[in-house]
C-alpha cells in the first residue's frame, strides 16, 4: 500500500480545490491512501529532515496564482528546494498528460507542477483542465511511488 500526503494551504479555496484533485488522482491507483494537514507536516518536519526519514520519498508540488503570469513556476520550483533538502525524489508532471497541451482555454500547470489561476479578486475556480492535470499529477505520483518501492 502506498501513502501520499498532500499538505496544502487555502485562503480562498483554489488550493484546496486543486489538493481535493490531487487526492482524486491518487485515489485512482489501487492501494493508495491520502491524508493532509499542512500544519501538522509543517511542525514535524524539522524532525523528519533531522532523522532523514523523508530521503528516497517522493513528493511533487502545485499551487495556485491571481495570474496567469503570476510566478506559478518560481512558486513550485522554490518549495521543491523543501524537498531536496529532505532528500526526497520530486516529480512534476510530463508531457504524457495531454492536458499540458490545451490551448483552447486559458489555464494554469506546468510540467513542474499542476497550477490554477484564481483572478486577483479569487473570483476564478480551476477549471475542468486544471483538474484534469491535477489529477494526472497525483496518480502520478502514487504510481512512481509504487514502481520504485518507495
Amino acid at each position: 500500500m502506498s501513502k501520499m500526503l498532500a499538505p496544502y494551504h487555502s485562503l480562498s479555496g483554489h488550493i484546496e480545490t486543486m489538493a481535493g484533485a490531487i487526492a482524486d488522482g491518487a485515489r485512482d491507483v489501487s492501494g493508495a491512501t491520502q491524508s493532509g494537514q499542512m500544519r501538522n507536516f509543517l511542525d514535524r518536519a524539522g524532525n523528519l529532515w533531522q532523522e532523514g526519514k523523508l530521503v528516497g520519498k517522493i513528493g511533487g508540488v502545485f499551487a495556485s496564482t491571481a495570474t496567469q503570469h503570476g510566478g506559478q513556476e518560481t512558486t513550485i520550483t522554490s518549495s521543491h528546494t523543501f524537498l531536496f533538502h529532505h532528500g526526497m525524489m520530486v516529480l512534476g508532471v510530463p508531457y504524457r498528460c495531454q492536458e499540458l497541451m490545451n490551448m483552447g482555454e486559458i489555464s494554469g500547470d506546468t510540467p513542474h507542477g499542476a497550477t490554477t489561476l484564481s483572478k486577483a479578486d479569487g473570483s476564478r475556480q480551476p477549471g475542468a483542465n486544471e483538474l484534469a492535470i491535477a489529477r494526472f499529477q497525483g496518480r502520478h505520483v502514487v504510481e512512481m511511488t509504487q514502481k520504485l518501492g518507495v
